[in-house]
């Protein structure tokens, strides 16, 4: 269970002279069952995360750790704040130990913060071609954006990395829309030359 629980035992014998009762008790103590919660399990450096710690199983002694590291030995910890680059992602891991005499239990929980600020970067393998021409756009922003792309002619991906054919001439401005610590965006302009057209006519023979 999750609390101390008290059994009594009762032995009754009897013989053609009477009968006698004693009763005595067992008493039981649980396990420990770590769980605790947060208020956001990602967000944007620098993060401040609550925990709320909702273990039960009467645990008398409490160790936090975040990336292995002990930060405090009470049932509840204040706030803490966590942060990044300006271009990496980092996880902590947030670690709760619980003991009393009958045994222990752990339990981790992942935190992710993202970079502050979202920067878009665009990277092709050309320019420019002859139509109908193949673009690879390849996606540098910032690590954990979601990103768009809107190609010019009307069509648009939400592939991070996208392939695109452009079937008509003309110049083309591309514009990748990356969000997540805020918004940014980068364009590139795309020149498509136009294919020959061939034609031509003739005197009919008479």
């Amino acid at each position: 269970g999750n609390y101390d629980t008290t059994y009594y035992v009762n032995l009754a014998a009897s013989n053609g002279c009477g009968t006698i009762n004693y009763m005595d008790s067992v008493r039981v103590y649980p396990q420990p069952i770590v769980n605790f919660g947060t208020n956001v399990d990602d967000g944007c450096s620098p993060l401040e995360i609550e925990f709320s710690n909702i273990s039960y199983g009467g645990p008398n002694t409490y160790q936090w750790f975040i990336d292995g590291n002990f930060i405090a030995s009470d049932s509840s910890i204040q706030n803490q704040i966590f942060t990044t680059s300006d271009t990496d992602i980092t996880t902590y891991t947030i670690t709760l130990l619980a003991e009393n005499f009958c045994g222990t239990d752990t339990l981790e929980e992942l935190i992710t913060v993202y970079p502050p600020n979202v920067e878009a970067f665009i990277s092709v393998d050309t320019t420019s071609g002859c139509q109908p021409l193949t673009i690879n756009f390849d996606n540098f922003s910032t690590p954990g954006a979601t990103v768009t792309w809107d190609f010019g002619d009307g069509n648009g991906s939400s592939l991070a990395n996208s392939v695109h054919t452009f079937d008509s001439s003309g110049i083309f401005t591309v514009v990748q829309y990356a969000s997540n610590c805020g918004t940014d965006t980068d364009t590139v302009e795309i020149e498509v030359l136009p294919a020959p057209e061939v034609s031509f006519s003739h005197v009919p023979y008479v």
